[in-house]
């Protein structure tokens, strides 16, 4: 189990550096191609061959994720509980950065609103903590992790969903169901 998860952190190491030199260059070719652009004297040329070098370039950037992201677990064990008046522990286990292979990831998307979060846009609306991006100190996939939210109203209701983050590329995973807590 200790050489798999090594393998697999290795292999992390691996992707996180082909991911930073696939966008080196997708830089270095728009940079080339934007200044061929400007380049040209005439106005509509000029503004077709700088369209043409953004639509190249986020095209390149999405074949670098294509290739070195990985999609992480949904988080399935999510559960919501008052803990203090005014706070609210969030528990669940780490999945792996890709599905449920190791190593475990150790960013999380997690988002709270006062009405349920029942689909993608609801999950997009909600509040997220920690600044969007909650990170664990995580060995192991399956480990439990636990987050305090302080703060908040008392007597009300929260709704809570998480999605992992892929430790290379930060891609999200999908998201959990939502789980929920009312304040003392």
């Amino acid at each position: 189990a200790r050489d798999a998860l090594a393998e697999a952190l290795r292999e992390a190491a691996r992707r996180a550096r082909d991911l930073r030199a696939c966008r080196a260059a997708v830089t270095r070719r728009t940079r080339t191609m934007r200044a061929r652009a400007l380049r040209l004297r005439q106005p509509a040329a000029r503004l077709r061959a700088l369209r043409s070098a953004a639509a190249q370039a986020g095209l390149r950037r999405r074949l670098c994720m294509t290739r070195f992201a990985r999609r992480p677990g949904r988080v399935t064990t999510l559960t919501a509980r008052a803990s203090s008046p005014g706070s609210i522990v969030l528990a669940f286990k780490a999945p792996g950065t890709h599905g449920s292979r190791p190593p475990a990831a150790r960013g999380y998307l997690v988002r709270q609103s006062l009405r349920p979060i029942r689909s993608t846009r609801d999950f997009a609306r909600a509040k997220s903590l920690c600044k969007a991006t909650c990170r664990f100190p995580v060995r192991a996939v399956g480990s439990n992790i636990t987050l305090r939210i302080t703060d908040l109203r008392r007597r009300t209701t929260y709704y809570y969903a998480v999605a992992a983050r892929d430790n290379v590329s930060g891609r999200l995973g999908l998201r959990s169901r939502t789980a929920r807590a009312t304040t003392r």
